[in-house]
């Protein structure tokens, strides 16, 4: 999981937009309703969505947009990527002994040696990662 953060945060460098955007609800909302319309449509494949599919899925998203920004393709591209990095999250999580999720909440319930342990090994995952990053940067 730690691993998966770095990489989110180094893609998130590569894709980000000059013109910082604050996405709502209703912007995400337009975004996946495009893209669940669009996969019935069949415009998805083994490697993502078809290029017809995203001036569809901008334009969406512009409509229900109240601010200044253009939105634009890195902009739905990095929205699908924050989202595909919470799934895989929470699969991940739903794996672990001692996590519960609760649908009343909308949280990860567990004991709080559940949450130490889980921490520990976030941690380790975390050293190491940095570990190999930086003997990488070295060996450049």
């Amino acid at each position: 999981m730690a691993r998966r953060k770095i990489k989110k945060a180094i893609e998130a460098q590569e894709t980000a937009t000059d013109e910082s955007l604050r996405w709502t609800e209703e912007m995400e909302v337009a975004l996946f309703e495009t893209f669940r319309q669009q996969m019935n449509a069949g415009k998805k494949g083994d490697n993502g969505w078809k290029p017809e599919v995203w001036p569809l899925v901008i334009e969406a998203v512009q409509d229900v947009y109240s601010g200044t920004v253009a939105i634009t393709k890195k902009h739905c591209q990095g929205k699908e990527q924050t989202f595909k990095g919470h799934y895989k999250d929470h699969v991940w999580l739903s794996k672990q002994s001692g996590f519960e999720y609760s649908l009343d909440t909308g949280m990860w319930e567990g004991s709080d040696n559940a949450w130490r342990d889980l921490i520990k090994v976030l941690l380790v995952l975390l050293l190491f990662t940095r570990l190999i990053y930086y003997n990488r940067l070295a060996h450049r």
